[in-house]
């Protein structure tokens, strides 16, 4: 038998903001109002098992 199991990983990348400054750019930074990137890199160690959503899922199976 094969069960999936939710994982979560997290990916580095970058977006643009038009600014004068870097700070400026972090200032004016809205996460909505960009997409995700398309390119990006695995961060290092952070694969991992989704326990919120295995907590959740092992809540629905209990309530039937």
């Amino acid at each position: 038998m094969k069960i999936k199991l939710p994982v979560t990983w997290q990916v580095c990348g970058e977006v643009e903001v038009e600014a004068e400054s870097f700070e400026q750019a972090v200032a004016r930074w809205i996460p909505s109002a960009h997409d995700v990137p398309t390119t990006g890199e695995y961060v290092d160690g952070s694969f991992e098992l989704n326990m919120t959503e295995i907590a959740l899922r092992e809540q629905n199976q209990a309530d039937g």
